[in-house]
């Protein structure tokens, strides 16, 4: 099975969050870093319940 991008990664880990799911799990159930998630939760808090128009998901960085 080919790895999700970073950006549905993301939706996925935001999706689980909202559900109630503790980071750790997330975390593991993804293959993600805990301190990766956590910032990505952070950065959620931070922009408030109203989402970005213009880039709501981080984009993924390109080699």
């Amino acid at each position: 099975m080919a790895r999700k991008s970073p950006v549905e990664l993301h939706r996925i880990a935001l999706y689980m969050h909202r559900r109630g799911h503790p980071p750790c799990i997330i975390a593991d159930m993804l293959g993600l870093h805990a301190g990766a998630l956590q910032r990505w939760l952070e950065q959620k808090e931070m922009q408030g319940s109203k989402p970005s128009l213009n880039q709501p998901y981080p984009q993924p960085t390109r080699r």
